[in-house]
């Protein structure tokens, strides 16, 4: 018996292509940029608020699936993140 309200949320995987899963988005990316940051950063807040963007908006179960399809973590929300990987 499988239960009809399990609440499924549009995630994209490591492999950059969209799939239904159980699992909550903790994270939100710009497709376009390979960019992805926190739920409530600023500078997406503002694009969104804006109407801009919304349809290249991705979201992830975390950073390892969003690093792992070719996104980078955003400047403005995830600065030390950013910092580690552009000193490589």
């Amino acid at each position: 018996m499988t239960d009809q309200n399990v609440k499924t949320y549009m995630l994209t995987g490591a492999d950059g292509k969209s799939c239904q899963s159980p699992t909550k988005v903790t994270l939100g990316g710009h497709r376009k940029d390979k960019i992805y940051g926190t739920l409530d950063c600023a500078g997406a807040v503002r694009w969104i608020a804006c109407g801009h963007n919304v349809w290249q908006r991705d979201f992830f179960a975390n950073e390892a699936t969003a690093i792992a399809a070719g996104f980078r973590p955003c400047f403005g929300c995830l600065r030390e993140k950013y910092k580690g990987i552009a000193g490589k």
